[in-house]
């Protein structure tokens, strides 16, 4: 793969630039691997090739290959298989050079890899050592393998806190009943208890379902925290100015 890569970019049709940081015809790689999280399936991995050459092009997805894919973590047994094979693989190709064609002639290109991104729980498993998530299992309680047979403890939920009269209570209330968006006002919850709402904004991508609902359905959450803006303020009118908006659309 890495060898018709380099004839690609060299044939110049990709329109980058090639560095070659001071060594003619060699290709820096970056080969990294991670999982996440896929539909139904527990778990998926897959393992990109790019060449650092290309500067800033390395940035675009449309540079970053495919080398590796399943339908698994990224510990299973197919992934430790190809890691092995990939092991062999990196000591051939930064061995010795190899030919490639290159304006109907062969030239000789070297490869070294020169970036390994991947998070901390991949890099211990290359390393065959144990990650933290290993001990510390659960990223939503402060539970480790140390107390999880305490049957005594609980997870601290904070929103049940709020009193259901305050405008954010009443918020995630008629987005969760009114709305419809029981999803979307679980990951709310979740981030209100994960982080006190302190510091750390809250992130969510939207489904198709999700932005339907919230556009059709926006009139019941400006409802819900209205009351709660004095008249004639500025917040008062900011509600009066969203909902005349979201009217017109």
């Amino acid at each position: 793969m890495v060898v018709k890569l380099a004839e690609f970019y060299l044939s110049g049709c990709s329109g980058h630039f090639i560095n070659w940081f001071g060594a003619p015809y060699t290709f820096v790689i970056s080969l990294g691997g991670d999982g996440a999280p896929f539909r139904k399936d527990d778990t998926s991995c897959a393992w990109l090739i790019s060449f650092l050459n290309i500067r800033r092009g390395v940035l675009s997805s449309n540079e970053n290959y495919l080398l590796f894919g399943a339908n698994c973590s990224e510990n299973c047994f197919p992934a430790q298989r190809f890691i092995k094979l990939l092991l062999t693989d990196i000591y051939c190709i930064e061995k010795e050079p190899i030919s490639c064609t290159h304006d109907g002639k062969q030239v000789m290109v070297r490869f070294s890899i020169g970036e390994l991104p991947n998070d901390m729980k991949m890099i211990a498993f290359l390393a065959g050592e144990l990650s933290n998530s290993a001990k510390d299992f659960s990223s939503f309680a402060y539970v480790s393998s140390d107390n999880a047979d305490n049957i005594h403890g609980t997870f601290e939920t904070i929103f049940s806190k709020i009193p259901g009269s305050s405008p954010f209570a009443r918020y995630v209330n008629a987005m969760k009943t009114k709305c419809k968006l029981s999803r979307l006002a679980n990951r709310i919850v979740r981030w209100f208890n994960e982080t006190g709402a302190n510091g750390k904004a809250f992130h969510c991508r939207f489904t198709e379902k999700d932005s339907r609902l919230f556009l059709q359905n926006f009139m019941y959450l400006i409802d819900a925290v209205e009351p709660s803006a004095k008249q004639g303020y500025c917040k008062e009118h900011t509600y009066h100015v969203l909902a005349y908006l979201f009217d017109s659309a």
